[in-house]
């Protein structure tokens, strides 16, 4: 008690500057230790926090698995993989620099994943989709997505390249765009145009 005291007899005889400093100083003291309290608590809540003041929750699409509301940390190495809908889904297995491996003997090939806005044309796509290039279900454009492969993540292509349908969904004659495909060895479909690095045989 006697130290609030003295620090109240104190302020009362500083002057009007001293008086000035001293409530700004308390003000931001103030100020951000409510503001670290607030962000502990909304990294310790995540996506709870923020649906129960909106009130809404997003829908996870049919035909995949369900997620938690908080994405888990990982270990590094390991890339996301995320529902057309830009859900995280799963994780795929931890990535591996690019590295020439044969063709020879039915062995896999690594390649990398473009980077974002690497290509020319496709930055209206990029900047929609951050979660990286689409992972068809057939070698063509049309084809259902069945995931996403990070932007500058390695993959692993069963084989070579093979002629498909085109990698863009609603093709124009003016369009262009590529019709080889790669096959990803755990399934899928990616496009010649988003992948980079691929060894020679």
């Amino acid at each position: 008690m006697g130290a609030i005291s003295d620090v109240t007899s104190e302020f009362k005889h500083a002057g009007s500057k001293e008086k000035k400093i001293i409530i700004i100083a308390v003000v931001g003291i103030t100020g951000v230790a409510l503001y670290l309290y607030t962000r502990r608590q909304a990294s310790a809540g995540g996506q709870g926090i923020l649906n129960a003041r909106s009130g809404t929750e997003t829908p996870q699409p049919s035909g995949y698995p369900e997620t938690s509301k908080q994405v888990p940390t990982i270990p590094g190495g390991v890339a996301p993989l995320y529902d057309p809908a830009g859900n995280l889904i799963a994780f795929q297995n931890p990535i591996t620099p690019p590295q020439p491996i044969s063709t020879s003997g039915g062995k896999s090939l690594i390649a990398s994943i473009r980077d974002r806005f690497s290509q020319v044309g496709v930055h209206s796509y990029d900047a929609a989709h951050s979660q990286g290039v689409p992972i068809r279900s057939g070698a063509s454009g049309s084809s259902s997505i069945i995931g996403y492969s990070p932007f500058g993540s390695s993959i692993k292509l069963e084989g070579g390249p093979m002629a498909g349908g085109t990698n863009i969904p609603n093709p124009t004659k003016s369009s262009g765009g590529s019709t080889i495909w790669y096959k990803l060895a755990n399934g899928g479909y990616v496009s010649q145009y988003d992948v980079t690095g691929v060894p020679s045989a």
